[in-house]
């Protein structure tokens, strides 16, 4: 008799930069390869490369949001194009490209497959147009949460630079847990829910763990956390407790910013802070301010992000 080959799928990663999908491991032996220049933060001229790709088409079958402790949080959405191989976009949660995907993930119909197009350019107004563009059925995805967190514009006239940053901060914070809330459990490739119940098993302050029921629908799984003598253990979401924090550090440390935190060390320094504690910030942690991570000088960062 013969024998068959085993057919593997594998994941290649994306990164988006300058309005193009890039795989950056590639080589000038790829049909797609390319360069592309690019200004940083500095003034100074960076060089990107690698294959270049106008857009990307498929089924997305999975989310995963990483925190790298130097880089900072990242999103992997997985795109299953029908073929053995699928690909994996990384895109940094504090840049304009990660806010527009998240839109898609809570707007578009996740049984269908997605038309995903980044796009960087200068518009007839001399203002940067910058983001990704999304079509179902070809239609195009209008990018609108009507509930999402927004301030009128003479707010902004009048706001200080430290309120218009912890703004954007609070509502990146709100598309992250909106979408861990409402996507993530419904994707089949997303983190297994048993991970989830495991995750609380190990961080939940004052209390153990008494039950966890995995069920085959994240949905479906519930937590019963034992009860304090005095009061039920029971934490608020993330964004509660960042927004809890914040408000805390104003209070009490002065020229300090929240950094950027596990989920076990949020839950460490909220319950500190509710404790009325003091918080360990680092040495090298004490200065340094929540920043836009430029999407272009991820080309040595990627495998970082990713987890690998």
């Amino acid at each position: 008799m013969g024998l068959g080959t085993v057919n593997q799928s594998r994941s290649t990663y994306l990164s988006i930069a300058g309005g193009f999908i890039w795989n950056r491991k590639a080589d000038e032996s790829d049909p797609n390869y390319a360069t592309q220049t690019y200004e940083r933060k500095d003034g100074t001229k960076g060089l990107r490369k690698g294959a270049q790709y106008a857009d990307v088409t498929g089924k997305i079958t999975g989310v995963v949001f990483r925190t790298h402790p130097e880089y900072g949080e990242s999103i992997n959405v997985k795109i299953d194009d029908g073929t053995p191989e699928s690909y994996i976009i990384s895109i940094s949660t504090n840049n304009r490209y990660s806010q527009d995907m998240m839109k898609a993930l809570l707007l578009g119909d996740l049984q269908k497959t997605f038309f995903i197009k980044p796009y960087d350019f200068i518009g007839n107004d001399k203002k940067r147009a910058m983001g990704i563009s999304f079509r179902q059925n070809g239609e195009k995805i209008a990018l609108k949460i009507d509930d999402a967190p927004s301030k009128e514009s003479d707010w902004f006239k009048s706001a200080t630079k430290k309120e218009i940053r912890r703004f954007f901060e609070d509502l990146n914070d709100w598309y992250v847990e909106k979408v861990q809330m409402e996507v993530v459990p419904n994707l089949d490739d997303s983190p297994a829910v048993k991970e989830v119940a495991e995750v609380v098993e190990e961080n939940v302050p004052g209390g153990e763990v008494k039950e966890a029921k995995v069920e085959t629908k994240a949905e479906e799984v519930k937590e019963e956390v034992a009860e304090t003598p005095k009061e039920e253990v029971k934490l608020p979401t993330p964004l509660k407790m960042k927004r809890a924090l914040k408000d805390y550090i104003d209070e009490n440390y002065e020229g300090e910013e929240l950094p950027t935190l596990s989920k076990k060390d949020l839950i460490e320094w909220y319950t500190l802070a509710q404790n009325l504690e003091e918080l360990p910030f680092k040495k090298e942690e004490s200065k340094v301010e929540t920043q836009d991570v430029d999407v272009d000088e991820l080309d040595s960062q990627l495998d970082s992000l990713m987890g690998k």
